[in-house]
């Protein structure tokens, strides 16, 4: 039960998205965007969504134990880790 909540969160967070994410085209095309910006400009947030993930996952898999940290606390010890 103790999951129940996270889990409804995430879900419908995702589910909302999956229904607003493809209006995007339509508005950026009623703001005059040619069909090269509308491609460059919803192709760009998988990338960085991407890279993001990566970026921020690296330091959990650095050592086999270790506990719960902030997100800023992982992203800082990943740059000191790769500088």
């Amino acid at each position: 039960m103790r999951m129940a909540w996270p889990f409804t969160v995430n879900a419908l967070l995702f589910a909302s998205g999956a229904c607003v994410f493809p209006f995007f085209v339509l508005y950026y095309q009623s703001l005059g965007f040619s069909g090269t910006q509308i491609g460059l400009l919803t192709g760009i947030t998988p990338l960085i969504n991407t890279l993001s993930a990566c970026r921020s996952t690296a330091p959990a898999g650095a050592r086999p134990k270790q506990n719960w940290r902030t997100a800023r606390e992982a992203t800082e010890s990943w740059i000191l880790h790769y500088e």
